[in-house]
């Protein structure tokens, strides 16, 4: 009987689990619109600044984390980024 119970519920958690959306077509001009609402908002440069801080942060971290390895890793590394 438990066995039917927990084979019922897996069932239903299967089925009840939400599916992923598909994606949506945008429209370029609205797409462009949002583009420069966030120019003009300063998102994008807000943006910029945030993963430069987050990615200094990380390689800071993982610095004082592995300080065996060469100081010119690191450097590529921020290069990249």
């Amino acid at each position: 009987m438990r066995n039917i119970v927990s084979g019922v519920f897996a069932v239903l958690l299967v089925l009840g689990a939400p599916q992923a959306a598909g994606a949506q077509e945008v429209d370029p001009s609205f797409e462009a619109d949002i583009l420069k609402l966030m120019e003009v908002t300063g998102s994008v440069r807000m943006s910029e600044q945030m993963a430069v801080l987050i990615s200094t942060e990380v390689m800071n971290g993982f610095r004082k984390a592995h300080p065996q390895v060469p100081a010119r890793a690191f450097d590529v590394v921020e290069e990249v980024v």
